[in-house]
């Protein structure tokens, strides 16, 4: 149970660092609007936006960055 608690704080720790960081939200805005493009253009999938977006955000950014921007896009586009 220590084990677990511990995990979690470790989480809580990482999430609150990502939450309190400014150049997240940037990230964020921008991919779930190319996510929203991505969902309104027919035949374009939310799983082809995260594919393609992956080769502009997987090389460039952080990965904490990355995945931010990654699961925006994904929601992005299931909204679109």
């Amino acid at each position: 149970m220590e084990f677990f608690l511990s995990q979690l704080q470790g989480f809580g720790g990482a999430f609150s660092a990502l939450v309190t960081d400014p150049i997240t939200y940037p990230y964020i805005i921008i991919s779930v609007f190319l996510g929203i493009v991505f969902g309104a253009l027919p035949g374009l999938t939310a799983t082809l936006a995260v594919t393609i977006l992956t080769g502009f955000f997987g090389n460039k950014i952080p990965l904490d960055y990355a995945l931010i921007a990654l699961l925006g896009a994904y929601v992005g586009a299931i909204y679109g």
